[in-house]
């Protein structure tokens, strides 16, 4: 169905923009505004609400790990982790709206510490742990709400997870049982940080469905009538969104730094250019594509270029290889710099500079 659309949009030639893809947007007139309208409702809001399910999902196995505790239940957290991770990864493209909507304290940073500045907070979360363990105080709400950004989310949950708290951080299954099973204590750190992640996540979905901030309305009706506050178009804000994580993704090194515990940073940069892939192309159910704008528009070689960046990135993630990895993610970079809004024709309205 995609393609046919696709044709007769290219059918249409000058036209292009009073032909209506009569898609999920309602029958828009402007294709661009159409594909973005697609793009919402069958990735971005998937991509948010996805988030939150595993959120609960992994807060459910916690819970039954801890009412009994073993190499099994441990395993199957592990996994869940894995799947939170790759998640979020498919999430962080759209890092706009209720993600970013606090210029101090975003939500994305109590999810992903990391995301903020390439920083690595593995031992100040390991410390947090271990004199959490150590300490007397309550372990209630108020004080997991009060933690900071750099000790609660998802390398809190992995080092919670994956390994002991003692010195030697020994990720033996065994081990982190017998941990668990000799200090009850640390059921209750897990639970705690978990029921922060899970209110972070419920926070973006409210925003995106029910109200964003004070506004009244949800995210989505903000930002597909094109109403953001600073008077950005939705478009170009899109196109910024995944060009920063791409441009995160190489300059930070990230693949060096992100699960390391879990050894799981190849698979979720996978997960990140899966998802810029169906950004572009589209899904079965997408009627109109960002690429299909552009090839109708006569870019078809720029089209092309970035099918084959996305190609040469994905074969490094299936080799391993860092180099290649870094050299494939800052081809994309460039092409959501140029490439895809000259197709798009967005103004993106910014200067980039060489770091997140």
């Amino acid at each position: 169905m995609k393609k046919i659309v696709a044709l007769v949009a290219i059918l249409c030639g000058g036209m292009l923009y009073s032909c209506s893809s009569g898609g999920g947007g309602g029958g828009n007139d402007d294709p661009v505004a159409e594909a973005l309208a697609q793009t919402v409702d069958l990735r971005m809001l998937p991509a948010v609400e996805g988030f939150a399910q595993q959120a609960e999902r992994f807060r459910a196995d916690a819970a039954a790990f801890c009412t009994e505790p073993s190499s099994g239940s441990l395993q199957a957290l592990q996994n869940r982790w894995k799947a939170l991770l790759g998640r979020w990864y498919r999430l962080l493209p759209y890092n706009i709206g209720p993600l970013d909507d606090d210029i101090v304290f975003p939500a994305y940073i109590f999810i992903d510490s990391l995301r903020l500045r390439g920083t690595d907070y593995t031992e100040t979360v390991r410390g947090e742990i271990t004199s959490t363990l150590a300490s007397d105080d309550i372990l209630d709400q108020p004080y997991f709400r009060a933690l900071t950004f750099q000790n609660v989310g998802l390398l809190a949950l992995e080092a919670l997870t994956f390994e002991t708290a003692s010195d030697e951080h020994s990720t033996d299954l065994a081990d982190v049982v017998g941990e668990y099973e000799d200090q009850a204590r640390k059921c209750e750190i897990l639970s705690g940080i978990t029921n922060e992640l899970v209110e972070q996540a419920e926070y973006v979905v409210n925003g995106w469905t029910v109200e964003h901030l004070d506004t009244g309305v949800p995210f989505r009706t903000i930002y597909l009538e094109n109403e953001l506050e600073d008077g950005t178009d939705s478009v170009a804000v899109l196109l910024v969104s995944a060009q920063e994580l791409l441009d995160y993704l190489h300059q930070r090194r990230v693949v060096n730094l992100a699960a390391q515990i879990a050894d799981q940073a190849w698979q979720a940069i996978g997960e990140t250019i899966d998802e810029i892939e169906i950004l572009l192309e589209g899904t079965e159910e997408t009627s109109v594509s960002f690429f299909d704008v552009m090839e109708a528009e006569g870019f078809d070689q720029e089209v092309a270029i970035v099918r084959a960046n996305i190609l040469r990135t994905r074969d490094a993630i299936e080799q391993q290889n860092p180099d290649e990895l870094t050299s494939g993610l800052r081809s994309l970079d460039g092409n959501f710099k140029r490439e895809i809004p000259d197709g798009l024709k967005v103004e993106l309205g910014i200067n980039f500079s060489d770091g997140d």
